[in-house]
């Protein structure tokens, strides 16, 4: 393993190859070394901060570290601050194997674990901090009369709950039932362990708040957003009433939990944040015992009845499964996997939500080679979307693919020219609430607080997605015509050419 002066330098070198945190996810998705950097930005934590984690937490301790640098030179040979450290990491390697040829460069340390990387700890406490707030206990009945049929379940949107089918089914298809459901976020116990705070009570929406038009069974339980029956994935996605997670607490927004196709091993450590018999929300440790089915994941993790529907998190709170029920000696949960691919086939129900960058979730797609898919953005019309081989490795649908992301060149122009709107994060809504008044809902479905160049992938997904779903007018002029108001003047004639350059 490496000292913690050559992993600052190996920081230091690949942000200066890789000033954008966007290049340096396609860096890792192509080093192929088990992992995605989106894993790692998340909010609050810088684009440095990310890239010093993925490096002393994970490439370096899995060995993972020369696969990494040497994807980066591929892609920036010319940068001489990597190609100081390659030929630095080149002479420690063979002065290593001079003094132990038994043994090769990397195992001079032992890591007997390899599902187990090393943890700051007052990063990973405050991730955890951030993760517990968008938990929330769902009460299907006021607790006076009974706790029975009480869940758990999580924010994945600023308005959007998931939680299992078998939870929400007693009121998936009743009003009156529905109309007394409570979701109450905030419900644990003080840090002295004394006080229990009794939280922020949410209920489930009553008009239909999604973007696209409902079908008539939508707009009678407006709370439906999607669902998988429990003798398949057992899930439910449910929208409330107003989103919860753009309420700040302790200074922040709530936020939501993104969601990982993370491949889980056995023996990976497993957390489960949940209200186990309805208790103020509790943390429960374990690990991974076997993947014996494809789209579930067994584990030896405490739970009890109220803990259905709790996020599933592994050691770098990542949120990779979905817990569903108990058995006899172990537990398990449905994956994120599976459920991506399942909102990945379903893609026009979650368009018509305005969620439908949820499918998207989890998977690092790399640039777009197609040119049809070109046409798909502008609006007009397009022949078959192809993907390259990594695309189909993603588990994302062709279709998908087609519909959510732009190719890679108008995507960068369109980050060059949000950028300007993002300012500080204390001015960043009020600006870009002027700049998408035709987006109603939008912002709620952000989180605000991101790191910058993953905030401007989902807001590009995220207004692509909106404009799809207005009738008749082409997605690319909905989305560049009100910034123009809020950007320089250099700019301004920037989206002018763009506008030109692909009519409507």
């Amino acid at each position: 393993m490496q000292s913690g002066p050559m992993r600052v330098e190996i920081t230091e070198a690949l942000l200066d190859a890789f000033p954008d945190s966007g290049d340096m996810c396609l860096v890792v998705e192509r080093a192929d070394i088990g992992t995605r950097f989106t894993n790692y930005l998340v909010g609050g934590v810088t684009y440095e901060q990310a890239l010093h984690s993925l490096i002393s937490n994970y490439a370096d301790p899995q060995d993972q570290l020369l696969p990494l640098l040497r994807e980066a030179q591929h892609k920036n040979p010319k940068n001489d601050k990597l190609r100081g450290v390659m030929n630095k990491l080149a002479e420690l390697e063979l002065d290593f194997a001079s003094l132990r040829p038994d043994r090769s460069f990397g195992e001079a340390e032992r890591i007997v674990l390899k599902g187990v990387a090393f943890e700051d700890v007052a990063v990973w406490v405050e991730k955890l901090k951030a993760k517990r707030r968008a938990v929330c206990r769902i009460e299907p009945q006021p607790q006076a009369e009974t706790t029975a049929g009480f869940g758990s379940g999580f924010l994945v949107a600023s308005d959007v709950v998931i939680t299992n089918f078998h939870v929400a089914k007693p009121f998936w298809n009743d009003e009156a039932r529905a109309r007394r459901v409570v979701l109450r976020f905030g419900y644990e116990t003080d840090s002295k362990g004394i006080n229990v705070s009794e939280g922020v009570e949410y209920r489930l929406a009553t008009v239909w708040r999604g973007p696209g038009t409902p079908s008539e069974g939508l707009a009678e339980r407006p709370w439906q957003v999607l669902s998988s029956p429990e003798d398949n994935l057992d899930y439910a996605l449910l929208r409330l009433d107003k989103p919860a997670g753009t309420d700040r607490i302790d200074g922040v927004e709530r936020g939501f939990l993104t969601l990982t196709s993370w491949q889980l091993n056995e023996d990976d450590p497993l957390l489960i944040l949940q209200h186990p018999s309805a208790a103020p929300l509790k943390l429960s440790i374990g690990a991974v015992q076997s993947l014996d089915l494809p789209s579930h994941v067994f584990y030896i993790v405490n739970t009890e009845g109220g803990s259905s529907g709790s996020p599933c998190l592994n050691q770098r709170l990542e949120t990779v499964a979905l817990h569903r029920q108990g058995e006899s000696s172990r537990n398990r949960g449905v994956t994120f996997k599976a459920i991506h691919e399942d909102w990945s086939s379903r893609v026009d129900a979650l368009k018509v939500q305005g969620v439908f960058w949820l499918a998207n979730q989890g998977a690092m797609i790399p640039e777009i080679t197609s040119a049809s898919l070109a046409k798909k953005w502008t609006g007009a019309p397009s022949g078959d979307s192809g993907t390259s081989p990594d695309h189909r490795a993603t588990g994302v649908s062709e279709h998908s693919l087609a519909t959510a992301v732009p190719p890679r060149g108008l995507d960068e122009e369109l980050r060059l020219l949000l950028r300007p709107l993002m300012g500080d994060r204390d001015n960043r809504r009020a600006r870009l609430t002027r700049a998408f008044s035709n987006y109603p809902g939008l912002l709620d479905r952000i989180n605000l607080d991101g790191e910058t160049g993953v905030f401007l992938s989902n807001l590009i997904n995220t207004l692509r997605e909106y404009g799809e779903v207005e009738r008749g007018e082409p997605a690319l002029h909905r989305l560049l015509v009100p910034i123009k108001e809020e950007v320089g003047v250099r700019d301004r004639e920037r989206i002018e050419e763009i506008l030109r350059s692909h009519p409507r």
